[in-house]
């Protein structure tokens, strides 16, 4: 397992129920920064440090997300529903390479695996439109680049 997408304190915060960020149904009590958060506990506490490239991933699927949408709220969506799907399965490999007694890395690990799962369901009842083969093709292309990279940088 990469230090960078290590899991990230001995506890994660008890479940908060997710609303869309940015709809009308209220504020939402989930924020990105949880996850980021965490992370950073958990290599602190690991003697771990994230990539050194994390700040061109950000910026790379902030200039991707600002793209999609663009072009439509449908769109917008669909690209979020396949990032949380591709995030989530890479969560899943990292859960199962996990040492069964690292407890605190798999409960944090598991919560955002969890909150990536509802975050694609989410969009999906917002009205999400699914993206063509090639577009999620493309981007698992791109996630794998990304997260063999950051396991040396």
């Amino acid at each position: 397992m990469t230090p960078s997408c290590a899991a990230t304190c001995s506890k994660p915060p008890a479940k908060k129920p997710t609303t869309w960020p940015g709809r009308s149904s209220g504020s939402t009590p989930w924020a990105p920064g949880d996850h980021l958060a965490w992370t950073q506990q958990r290599l602190d506490a690991l003697g771990a440090r994230p990539s050194l490239l994390n700040p061109l991933w950000f910026a790379g699927a902030f200039a991707l997300g600002l793209a999609a949408a663009k072009v439509s709220d449908r769109v917008s969506l669909g690209f979020v529903v396949e990032t949380e799907n591709q995030v989530a399965q890479h969560l899943q490999g990292h859960l199962a390479r996990l040492p069964a007694d690292d407890l605190a890395s798999r409960a944090v690990v598991s919560r955002m695996k969890d909150d990536e799962e509802r975050h694609a369901a989410s969009a999906r009842d917002a009205g999400a439109m699914a993206l063509p083969a090639p577009a999620r093709l493309m981007m698992k292309m791109a996630a794998k680049v990304m997260t063999t990279t950051a396991h040396y940088v």
